[in-house]
């Protein structure tokens, strides 16, 4: 009886460290993981920041149910801007939330300028295309500075 306690205590206390061992990797893989996605953004080009947040402001707004259903129902989308960083930005990092669609039913006009000193806004009009008519609007400032 005496060695089968024994060998039960070395089988608890070896599966005891083994999960210890395994607790310890997993949070030095996921420390190594979140160190690098950090390092990664801060070594990202501004336009790629704006851009990212651009994105991450749209699927906020709609999960807060901000956005329209016009929205998943897109026929042409319109970025108007004088900025060039906006337009190449908007170029090679396409806003992945928003696509066209060639039976959409409204047109999505963005207007986007950068503020002196530093920010862009960006201005959403979401037109129908049956009546022509803006139908939505909203506007957002965002404090990055793309011109950096």
């Amino acid at each position: 009886m005496e060695k089968q306690k024994s060998i039960v205590r070395k089988f608890v206390s070896r599966g005891i460290f083994f999960l210890l061992i395994a607790l310890i990797a997993v949070w030095t893989v996921n420390r190594f993981l979140r160190l690098t996605t950090l390092s990664l953004f801060a070594r990202a080009s501004t336009e790629k920041k704006f851009m990212t947040a651009w994105e991450d402001d749209i699927n906020r707004l709609d999960r807060a149910k901000i956005l329209p259903e016009g929205f998943r129902n897109l026929k042409k989308i319109k970025l108007f801007t004088h900025a060039d960083k906006i337009k190449e930005a908007f170029k090679k990092y396409p806003l992945a939330t928003l696509t066209e669609k060639n039976d959409g039913s409204f047109d999505l006009e963005i207007f986007a300028d950068d503020i002196e000193g530093g920010g862009v806004v960006i201005q959403y009009d979401l037109v129908e295309l049956k009546s022509g008519n803006t139908i939505w609007e909203l506007g957002r400032t965002f404090p990055q500075n793309i011109n950096r």
